[in-house]
Order: C-alpha cells, then sequence, then structure tokens
C-alpha cells in the first residue's frame, strides 16, 4: 500500500496509508480542516512490520520530531546504562 503525504493550509502535515484508489477526506489534527494530498513521490510498502511500525508512531510533523527526539533520548540513556555498567565490570 502506498503512503500519502498531506498538507494542511496551516502548516500541519500528515502521512496517510490508503490504496491508490481510494479517496479518503483526511482532516488536521491541529485546525480540523480537510487536507490536500502533497505532490510527491509515493512510498509503497511491501512489509507488514512496517506498517505496523508506521501506524504505531505519532502523526502530524511536530508530534513526529517530538517522538523523534524522545527515541534518540532513550538511546543516548540505554548507551549510557551499558557505558556504566561497562565500565562498574572492568573496576571489578
Amino acid at each position: 500500500m502506498p503512503f500519502y503525504d498531506y498538507r494542511c493550509d496551516c502548516g500541519n502535515e500528515h502521512e496517510e496509508v490508503h490504496g491508490m484508489d481510494e479517496r479518503p477526506v483526511v482532516r488536521c489534527d491541529v485546525c480540523g480542516l480537510a487536507m490536500r494530498k502533497a505532490i510527491n513521490v509515493p512510498r509503497i510498502n511491501f512489509n507488514a512490520f512496517d506498517a505496523f511500525e508506521f501506524l504505531s508512531k505519532p502523526r502530524g510533523s511536530n508530534a513526529r520530531r517530538e517522538f523523534d527526539r524522545e527515541e534518540a533520548k532513550r538511546k543516548s540513556e540505554a548507551r549510557d546504562a551499558i557505558h556504566d555498567l561497562a565500565a562498574t565490570m572492568e573496576e571489578e
């Protein structure tokens, strides 16, 4: 199934997965107005896991950026914990 980008007049962006022959009315999460399909090269999903991962992430460009920041912070904290554990094991 292809991924489609939608843009609102308020500046919000949103990705949607639907069939090529479908014409859904996508509403903006911020202002509630109907969004327009952006002209982009469609991305095709061939893997069910990718679709699950896409659908589990927050939608809208601001929510996606916040999600990515939080994910980077969690990875950094995990990396620091591993380094601390390794340092503790070297001391022993």
